[in-house]
């Protein structure tokens, strides 16, 4: 029965992935594209990665603590 079984569950799930990846490409289709400079958005990707994520982390006091035990490896850059 499992050797029926599994072969089933997989190809459903691999087709299930697949529709969901034709639903997701459609909407990026759908989309305008922007104009983007490539070397200037590589180069903010750092900073405005820490810069949101500080955002976040700002919200709950729980997790604030946690990611400054966390975290400490990050700063100070190394020599």
């Amino acid at each position: 029965m499992l050797e029926t079984l599994l072969p089933i569950v997989i190809f459903a799930s691999l087709a299930l992935a697949g529709v969901g990846a034709w639903r997701r490409i459609s909407l990026w289709r759908q989309g305008r594209a922007a104009r983007v400079d490539l070397l200037k958005g590589l180069m903010a990707l750092p900073r405005r990665y820490l810069v949101d994520l500080h955002h976040i982390v700002e919200r709950d006091r729980y997790i604030s603590h946690t990611h400054v035990a966390t975290a400490g490896a990050l700063w100070p850059p190394p020599c």
